[in-house]
């Protein structure tokens, strides 16, 4: 009788974006890796984490990005998301900055939430959706007159309403929304220092 080896540890979290990974490296042609989380606890401690939070978290690193791609699952809520974030060009008045975004996403969809995050404040920031920012971009310019220094462009979806890996699972759900994130976001977002 063959040995089953030892049982696995690896968090299901760390498989799953391991599985995004790979797909969206073989459907680009760009090195795609799950980055390990900065803090490597046990399966035990994440599963509590899991269990007190209700939210599964992932960092991907794409050849060529402006940044990490986060993903996540909130189990609570129902959904799941991609995030990005990007330096704002130094250079250029504050709603100077927002129009350089929203020049990057002029095919995006309306429904990408864009975070603000103030300078000289690592909490402070404005958010509102894509849409409403190119009526107006003044709607994320801080209103104390502050300057932006990085942005964070963000696509939600449901998390999908079955539990198996079939159409309109979980993760088919996400590995279709990381999928429509790359081609809307990660592609064509570049960093303000570039």
């Amino acid at each position: 009788m063959a040995h089953a080896g030892p049982k696995s540890t690896t968090p299901r979290g760390a498989i799953l974006a391991r599985h995004v990974a790979l797909h969206l490296s073989a459907l680009t042609g760009q090195k795609v890796t799950a980055q390990p989380p900065a803090n490597r606890v046990d399966s035990v401690s994440r599963a509590k984490q899991l269990a007190d939070s209700g939210e599964l978290f992932a960092l991907l690193r794409v050849s060529g990005a402006a940044g990490p791609v986060a993903i996540n699952a909130d189990l609570n809520r129902g959904r799941i998301g991609c995030s990005l974030k990007t330096v704002a060009p130094r250079a250029g008045r504050t709603q100077t900055k927002v129009n350089w975004l929203v020049r990057q996403l002029a095919s995006a969809s309306g429904d990408l939430r864009i975070t603000a995050h103030h300078s000289g404040s690592r909490v402070e920031s404005t958010a509102a959706l894509l849409k409403d920012i190119r009526v107006d971009p003044g709607v994320v310019v801080p209103p104390d007159g502050r300057d932006i220094r990085e942005f964070t462009v963000t696509m939600e979806a449901s998390m999908g309403s079955k539990r198996s890996g079939s159409e309109g699972g979980f993760v088919s759900a996400l590995v279709g929304l990381a999928t429509a994130f790359y081609a809307d976001v990660v592609e064509r977002v570049r960093s303000g220092r570039d």
